[in-house]
């Protein structure tokens, strides 16, 4: 059976590193439909401004979307189904242990980065 799925992706503004910085969500992009179990999810890195040193947490959170919902309700809202924290990487593959994304659904990812 073909996987097909629906990503929503939003751009997060970030607080805390000396200066508002925005991230791009590279992949998937918004409103994508991808056909694989296991998506390769990647993004902008920031700088750590505030002090130039230290490491960089991003936090990766992946929500469903309820038919009806606006990717952002979902994700203020509802359980997540997966979220990571990951240190000085702009990338995520979706792990073969997590919990399966499921076909014809639809999902919402987002990054927050934190300063250590």
């Amino acid at each position: 059976m073909k996987k097909l799925l629906t990503i929503f992706c939003l751009f997060i503004c970030l607080n805390g590193f000396g200066q508002t910085q925005n991230i791009s969500l590279l992949s998937p992009i918004d409103e994508s439909q991808i056909q694989v179990s296991y998506p390769f999810f990647s993004w902008t890195t920031i700088s750590n401004t505030s002090q130039g040193l230290g490491d960089v947490f991003y936090k990766f959170k992946l929500v469903e979307i309820y038919e009806g919902q606006l990717p952002t309700y979902a994700l203020q809202n509802n359980v997540s189904i997966y979220e990571e924290e990951i240190t000085n990487s702009s990338s995520l593959l979706y792990p073969i242990l997590a919990p399966e994304i499921q076909n014809c659904k639809s999902y919402v990812w987002h990054i927050i980065a934190e300063e250590d």
